[in-house]
């Protein structure tokens, strides 16, 4: 049985180009620590972070077996 547990993902922001997720299953402490580096943010772009959802976590997990 799946049983989530609140993980986080980050998101790749380019003001011209959108976003997309480039990595998830991180703690909030993880996922804080990468988008305070000076490495997470450029001209034109930076990274987030968001809650991942069930489904999300759900994808994620298939895609490690």
């Amino acid at each position: 049985m799946f049983s989530p547990k609140t993980t986080y993902k980050i998101i790749r922001f380019r003001f011209n180009d959108g976003r997309r997720n480039i990595k998830g299953g991180l703690s909030l402490e993880e996922a804080q620590e990468h988008c305070s580096s000076p490495k997470t943010h450029g001209e034109g772009w930076f990274d987030g972070y968001d809650i991942e959802t069930e489904q999300e976590q759900r994808r994620r997990a298939r895609r490690r077996r």
